[in-house]
């Protein structure tokens, strides 16, 4: 993923878990190895109301932080590195795992000014601006 000077995020690679923020992701074209994926730099429109100020990628899911401090998180969900509370009506993948295919809001983070994120494998951070840290997702 790459972010403009205009806070505007463009995706491109692999998407089989929705970390590209796309959308669905059959409908996809396929890799070699018959592996969604995009192959040029695709704008993520759902973000086109938000000024993002900063990306993270982790393995299999994404976040951006916009210029007011609020957290969108994508992708992978299976072991609530999202953030979510609920994931019963996400959509699964080939492999069975949960994923959300657009940005969401994290809704959680809400009442909380974050200024830093970070993905990890299965996990993500975030920094408060009061210097707080928030760790989600799994904790092996």
């Amino acid at each position: 993923m790459v972010l403009t000077n205009k806070g505007e995020i463009y995706c491109f690679g692999g998407g089989s878990c929705g970390q590209l923020g796309l959308g669905n992701i059959s409908q996809l074209p396929l890799d070699v190895d018959s592996c969604p994926f995009m192959p040029v730099p695709q704008k993520i429109d759902t973000l086109n109301k938000e000024f993002i100020v900063k990306l993270s990628c982790g393995d299999s899911h994404s976040m951006a932080l916009t210029k007011e401090g609020a957290v969108y998180a994508w992708g992978e969900a299976t072991c609530g590195q999202l953030g979510f509370e609920d994931l019963k009506n996400l959509p699964r993948n080939a492999d069975g795992r949960v994923y959300q295919p657009v940005p969401q809001k994290v809704i959680a983070l809400d009442k909380k000014k974050i200024v830093e994120i970070s993905c990890g494998e299965a996990h993500s951070l975030v920094l408060t601006d009061k210097g707080h840290v928030f760790g989600i997702g799994a904790n092996s």
